[in-house]
């Protein structure tokens, strides 16, 4: 999972895009097809820069033999990352101090 500040980046497709392009960059991938699970917040993943990125880990790059992009049903987002956000806000009310209080993307 890939977290920043808000005083650091903001929440756009680009900063979005950002981090998957660092996380494939800095990685040993030894898989050749990519199934990508996002919410539907049109704003960083439903838009034609998400559409240009896998373009370009497909054709460009040559990363994955295959990109296939799934939305969940709104309201039915069960997804592991989910279950990570809750133990971060917990752990952000045991102990406020270790979180900047600017809030965290």
């Amino acid at each position: 999972m890939h977290m920043w500040s808000e005083d650091v980046a903001g929440r756009s497709s680009n900063e979005v895009l950002s981090s998957l392009n660092k996380y494939f960059s800095n990685k040993a991938l030894d898989a050749s097809n990519l199934i990508a699970w996002s919410d539907s917040c049109g704003g960083q993943n439903k838009n034609k820069n998400i559409i240009s990125f896998w373009y370009c880990l497909l054709h460009v790059k040559q990363i994955f033999k295959s990109i296939e992009h799934k939305f969940p049903i709104p309201g039915h987002t069960f997804l592991p990352c989910e279950r990570d956000f809750d133990v971060i806000e917990k752990k952000k009310k045991e102990n406020p101090s270790s979180v900047q209080s600017r809030g965290m993307v």
